[in-house]
């Protein structure tokens, strides 16, 4: 179970950390605080981002057990962003 916790706190990190950049910030933020930056982005992206990040901070913090094998389906779609952000 630590190893799944783990994974989705790399996971949430490096989505923040990702959107950080992405909105030119000048250091990396918490949840509360990217979600309303979100704004210009399309709906799908910003309903990821956000179930993404909220799903990390249950499982992190020990409110919500993995079940469904979400974290192989967020990494699959967010492989798709970045790669078409490096585009």
């Amino acid at each position: 179970q630590n190893h799944i916790k783990d994974a989705y706190e790399k996971l949430s990190q490096s989505i923040r950390l990702f959107y950080s950049n992405r909105l030119e910030l000048e250091k990396e933020i918490i949840t509360s605080d990217l979600l309303p930056l979100l704004g210009h982005f399309n709906n799908h992206e910003k309903s990821l981002v956000e179930e993404s990040l909220r799903l990390s901070d249950m499982i992190e913090f020990a409110k919500h057990i993995e079940k469904d094998n979400k974290f192989e389906q967020i990494i699959t779609e967010f492989s798709k962003i970045v790669r078409k952000e490096k585009i």
